[in-house]
């Protein structure tokens, strides 16, 4: 396994290791956290901590964008406050990385939003071409029994 470098700061590490004690929700998540950021895979950290694998996924990006404000502040002992409390002001401004990768879902989304649109939009075609085609064989239809009655009456 290749040398991952580590996404959590040592601020975020003392964070996410005092509410990692504790059994609730917010435990499990930190303990993800610092099993992902010490190497343990995506998979097996969940496994460890008792999420799902959509639940590490959904941790994962919203950590990216909130940091370690995810946490509540009340989940973080009085003397770790004061230090998620800058670290929340600290990660207003992320680095360039968590940028990148928040500009890279939001355009992946927006893409994927244009892709919905425009497979809407060849539904609505395709419908609208269909309705033509029926509307076309009726029209046939019609003109032909005509000139049926037509050749019949002569």
């Amino acid at each position: 396994m290749t040398k991952k470098e580590k996404f959590l700061s040592p601020e975020e590490i003392t964070v996410c290791q005092q509410i990692a004690t504790k059994s609730d929700l917010h435990g499990k998540r930190a303990k993800v956290l610092l099993a992902i950021n010490d190497g343990t895979t995506h998979a097996n950290a969940g496994n460890e901590a008792g999420l799902s694998n959509g639940q590490v996924r959904y941790l994962l990006k919203t950590f990216r964008l909130k940091r370690s404000s995810m946490f509540p502040p009340d989940s973080v002992d009085k003397k770790a406050a004061k230090t998620n409390k800058s670290l929340t002001e600290k990660t207003t401004k992320q680095p360039e990385g968590e940028t990148k990768m928040a500009k890279k879902s939001k355009s992946k989304k927006k893409k994927k939003d244009k892709d919905k649109t425009k497979k809407k939009k060849d539904k609505q075609k395709s419908k609208k071409s269909k309705k033509k085609k029926k509307k076309k064989k009726a029209k046939k239809k019609k003109k032909e029994k005509k000139s049926a009655k037509n050749k019949k009456s002569k």
